[in-house]
């Protein structure tokens, strides 16, 4: 597969190595799987500098095809939004636009640092400029440039989570009444009797 081998490293920094973190419930032999064909392609361009748009938009289609999202979907808010539901968890879901985009410049770095290796004193972009913090002489990596949820929606309450409704969500004691919010797709069991959904009001 000599088409795959030209885009290891990228393939190596995407999925996770010792200073880029994994994609959530993404392992390396289900990554592999996808990474074939033209697939590896979207890899192409990683470790350049400066890191351009269209590299970051064909990384973050290849992220898409490791979570199986529609094909039309470019945008990693708009693919949390297909997923969310189908997942077990919120944390299987793949990261926000904002913290996929900071992930894929530290990849660019790393694969930076790889492909300059053989260079004495190579020229690498700004720490600053690739999704990491400096501190204190630290580099730890900047997950997020927005605000968190629970600091934009504090309105946002999960069912599940705090009151684990079995009856039709039509009492305060159902957290989301309570919140004087709708019900939403993780809120079970109570999805399937709920008298507090968007569809019911």
């Amino acid at each position: 597969m000599p088409e795959q081998v030209s885009h290891l490293l990228a393939f190596h920094a995407i999925t996770g190595c010792d200073s880029t973190s994994e994609l959530a419930s993404i392992t390396k032999v289900e990554a592999w799987k996808a990474f074939s064909g033209t697939n590896c392609e979207l890899l192409g361009r990683l470790g350049q500098s400066p890191l351009e748009e269209d590299v970051l938009s064909n990384v973050e289609k290849f992220v898409f095809k490791l979570y199986k999202v529609d094909s039309s979907i470019t945008c990693s808010n708009n693919a949390r939004s297909y997923l969310f539901g189908a997942v077990r968890k919120p944390e299987f879901l793949p990261p926000t636009t904002d913290a996929l985009r900071l992930h894929i410049k530290r990849c660019n770095y790393q694969v930076c640092v790889w492909e300059n290796a053989h260079i004495p004193k190579s020229s690498l972009p700004r720490l600053q400029d690739c999704g990491w913090i400096v501190q204190r002489e630290q580099v730890v990596p900047r997950s997020i440039t927005l605000d968190p949820i629970p600091k934009t929606c504090p309105e946002i309450v999960v069912c599940s989570v705090v009151c684990h409704c079995k009856g039709h969500c039509n009492t305060k004691n159902c957290s989301c009444r309570k919140a004087n919010v709708s019900c939403i797709k993780l809120c079970t069991p109570c999805k399937r009797s709920c008298l507090n959904s968007g569809d019911t009001q």
